[in-house]
């Protein structure tokens, strides 16, 4: 078994082995190789469509989505488009088209996809996987894709298509989990369960079929073929629309003290130490690269 980051063989079972957690310890990545592909479909849409609270969630998102936008060049002219990968039901894009792109999507999950085919048009949302959307080489300006690369069958495969899509020197960004923050929170959560229950903390930590250290998806963006790789600690998504807890005042004090911390430690390490819950990434796709 190879690494998907890296290519290192040097893997071995985890600490989180009883859900059928593997890591690799040569980058860093966590991942699941015995959940298979068949079902993951219907799964996701279960969750998104019945379960997930995607209005309060939209909600929390707001500020980090106004701050990517504003990470990307404003467009120049009314042909430059952007895709946003897992658009669901199309609050990113929102942003994005009131920021002046044209805007495109693609989603798997049928009742998102529909949502944001009303919002935007039939032609610019596609409902599927990425790589059934065909879209032509060198046809994006940027491309995002938040807090969805954890969940498609295979990360590599789908950033090669994001470089033959995006133009030369077009820009993507990513949102995943830091794999180092959530084990540390597994961690203690574990050892501190029964007092946390006590105060009505549900479990703090999020672990998805592929969980990316920093040095992982560096690694797996170069061997894609970007470059200009960026990462740094993503702004946090506000309030508690999740309900980890039920004093929503509580969850809102840690994640503003976790991300100023993770600020500062970045800062002091000079910009070495990634150690916040989320990261957000950009990258560039070569100037001078073939398709």
């Amino acid at each position: 078994m190879q690494c998907i980051c890296c290519t290192s063989e040097k893997i071995s079972s985890s600490d989180l082995a009883l859900f059928g957690f593997d890591v690799c310890q040569n980058c860093g990545l966590v991942f699941n190789s015995k959940r298979g592909t068949q079902g993951r479909r219907n799964r996701i849409e279960n969750h998104y469509q019945h379960i997930d609270p995607h209005e309060h969630v939209a909600s929390s998102k707001r500020p980090f989505f106004k701050s990517a936008i504003s990470q990307l060049p404003a467009p120049v002219d009314r042909d430059m488009k952007i895709l946003d990968v897992g658009c669901g039901y199309g609050y990113f894009l929102k942003t994005a088209a009131n920021r002046g792109w044209i805007v495109k999507g693609v989603e798997i999950v049928s009742d998102a996809a529909r949502r944001s085919k009303e919002l935007f048009g039939e032609q610019n949302i596609f409902h599927g996987l990425l790589k059934e959307a065909n879209f032509p080489d060198d046809f994006f300006d940027a491309i995002t894709m938040w807090d969805v690369l954890v969940f498609v069958d295979d990360p590599f495969e789908d950033l090669k298509e994001c470089v033959r899509i995006l133009k030369r020197g077009g820009k993507i960004g990513i949102r995943v989990r830091n794999v180092f923050f959530h084990r540390a929170i597994y961690r203690l959560y574990k050892t501190l369960k029964n007092i946390a229950l006590r105060f009505g903390i549900k479990k703090p930590y999020v672990f998805h079929r592929y969980c990316f250290s920093p040095k992982s998806i560096y690694l797996l963006l170069t061997r894609a073929g970007f470059e200009n790789i960026e990462i740094t600690n993503s702004p946090l998504t506000a309030g508690d629309p999740y309900q980890h807890s039920k004093i929503n005042g509580f969850v809102s004090l840690v994640k503003f003290f976790v991300y100023l911390t993770s600020r500062v430690i970045y800062v002091l390490s000079s910009r070495r130490w990634v150690v916040g819950p989320s990261l957000l990434i950009w990258a560039d796709k070569p100037e001078g690269i073939q398709n």
